[in-house]
């Protein structure tokens, strides 16, 4: 697999009759099925898992990784950099997910690329949106960190993430959030959506704590208030902007901060009133009742 992997990188850019990117994300997932097997074993195979989960943070991070056993270095200027890097991301979820991996494993995964990916969000962070031509939308440098944010925020175990993830993990998460939300939908920005949102779902319910902050919770109510005014936005996205939504007023350790937001909150869910599915409108009645009762 390392081989295949390296060998795509030698293709000659000019080479019309090759698919590249495609070829090099199989061999990826490929990769990725050895590393999350490896992982699930344990013992002296928690190596190779370890060296496969950075090889994958470091292609969606920083464009650029070394094979492991092999050391050889590989740049992915040649390739689309980012589908490769949200490719990267995506095979990091399945890796971290599989079944039959331990929470030790997860928990040894997260503090050793924890570190890296938090830098990587905060670097990414505020810097302008480049456009995918395989999907014609623009895409957010800082989609694929953010999202092996997220894989880790809904993979490990809430006891061991309590002291991995702090508020300011949390505040760049919040940022990246308001910027997806900001720029022109697509696959790519619809997926972030919705693993961003799962993941500050999990917190919220399982440690409020993390976002007992006004700003966060002021950023985070005005980020789904933007997406419950576009009707166009899909079922799934909403459904769940409008969980948090209602989650969020019902929460007594938080309630007492979401008092500036009340209002705009209540104007734009009220529109998901209309919405053609029933699901979303009876959601948009919870969450209305929830932010109408809440002082």
């Amino acid at each position: 697999v390392w081989k295949d992997l390296e060998s795509m990188t030698m293709v000659a850019e000019g080479d019309q009759g090759v698919d590249i990117q495609g070829a090099f994300e199989g061999s990826m997932k490929t990769m990725t099925v050895v590393g999350a097997a490896a992982g699930c074993r344990g013992k002296g195979s928690s190596k190779t898992a370890d060296q496969v989960a950075v090889f994958l943070i470091n292609l969606a991070c920083n464009r650029k990784g070394s094979f492991p056993f092999l050391g050889d270095g590989i740049e992915l200027i040649p390739l689309d950099r980012g589908d490769i890097a949200l490719a990267a991301a995506s095979c990091f979820g399945g890796f971290l997910s599989v079944r039959g991996g331990n929470s030790f494993w997860k928990q040894r995964v997260m503090h050793k690329c924890l570190p890296i990916i938090i830098e990587s969000v905060k670097s990414a962070n505020g810097r302008p949106p480049h456009f995918n031509p395989r999907h014609h939308a623009a895409v957010l440098p800082v989609l694929a960190p953010m999202e092996l944010m997220c894989h880790i925020m809904c993979c490990v175990p809430i006891a061991a993430m309590k002291s991995a993830i702090g508020p300011e993990a949390i505040s760049e998460l919040v940022k990246s959030l308001g910027a997806i939300t900001a720029i022109p939908w697509s696959p790519e920005n619809e997926r972030g959506m919705m693993l961003c949102l799962s993941s500050l779902l999990r917190i919220l319910v399982n440690l409020p704590d993390m976002l007992n902050n006004k700003v966060s919770c002021t950023a985070i109510a005005r980020a789904l208030s933007m997406m419950c005014m576009d009707l166009e936005t899909c079922v799934t996205v909403l459904l769940l902007a409008l969980q948090f939504l209602t989650t969020l007023a019902k929460s007594t350790q938080l309630r007492d901060k979401l008092g500036p937001s009340k209002v705009p909150v209540l104007s734009c869910v009220k529109k998901c009133l209309d919405h053609p599915s029933s699901l979303v409108r009876q959601s948009a009645v919870y969450a209305c009742i929830a932010w109408s009762v809440n002082e």
